[in-house]
């Protein structure tokens, strides 16, 4: 019996034009009414994901930043913080490449340089309280995540260059234009396993949905792993499941039949 249901955003439970299926608040409630935990997993900010849950807000699980931190009702689950030598470092060598915009994810406040207005109005998507600054080394705020902007979707291509920093960090393609360093560990998988023992779940109670390779320790950790069927090879490879798109409400589609909710 699933007693869990955690979901990826982008990719998976959003439309491409990041929109929001319609049903998916009623059908978390009945999920909720059920006592089965509800939650979101993603690599986006607390603040995004309360903006588009602002209903539930109080009853889902959060799972940010790609598991560096995790809410419930309020309550901090866990939550990393990454060294700010560590943090100079990377951003001293993310000069060496070009058409990057590198960014600082605090818990409610988030830092990028100076960057077009296309791409600000971008970043607020995923971060709505985000502050220009002259120079990320004066940020002295803590910081639970860095996040890699390429805006000419070369993410793939710069990950290997990041990957000196894996002995110290974990390093992630969250999307085409995407690149996320965060604490060694720190991963949606971590995030799943200290809910499991908040609430004393058993894998195989467990159901999550993802589509890209920051969902891949997630869809390791549960019973009941869904890729979407735009998502990446490898995240379908290591599933239980391959279903339909996001642009499909594939995720609805398969909680409705998974849970027998009536439409």
């Amino acid at each position: 019996m699933i007693k869990l249901v955690l979901c990826d955003m982008d990719g998976t439970l959003l439309h491409d034009d990041k929109s929001l299926p319609k049903d998916i608040y009623e059908i978390y409630r009945k999920l909720l009414d059920k006592n089965v935990y509800c939650g979101i997993a993603t690599g986006r900010s607390l603040l995004s994901i309360q903006r588009d849950f602002a209903s539930l807000k109080d009853e889902l699980i959060f799972i940010i930043e790609n598991g560096a931190a995790a809410y419930y009702k309020g309550e901090v689950l866990y939550r990393t913080i990454m060294d700010k030598k560590f943090i100079h470092k990377v951003i001293d060598e993310s000069q060496k490449i070009n058409d990057i915009q590198l960014i600082l994810a605090g818990e409610t406040q988030t830092y990028c340089e100076a960057c077009s207005e296309e791409e600000l109005e971008l970043f607020k998507i995923y971060y709505p309280k985000i502050q220009v600054v002259e120079s990320l080394y004066d940020v002295d705020a803590d910081i639970m995540k860095m996040t890699v902007f390429n805006k000419r979707n070369q993410a793939e291509e710069n990950y290997p260059f990041f990957l000196q920093f894996k002995e110290q960090a974990n390093i992630i393609t969250s999307g085409k234009e995407w690149i996320d360093i965060s604490v060694l560990g720190a991963n949606k998988g971590k995030g799943v396993k200290v809910i499991q023992e908040k609430f004393h779940l058993k894998k195989e109670e467990c159901m999550a949905f993802g589509d890209y390779m920051n969902d891949y320790e997630m869809m390791l950790n549960v019973g009941a792993s869904y890729a979407m069927g735009n998502g990446h090879p490898k995240i379908k490879e290591i599933s239980k499941h391959i279903i339909g798109t996001n642009e499909e409400e594939a995720v609805l589609q398969t909680l409705r039949k998974e849970f027998k909710l009536e439409d």
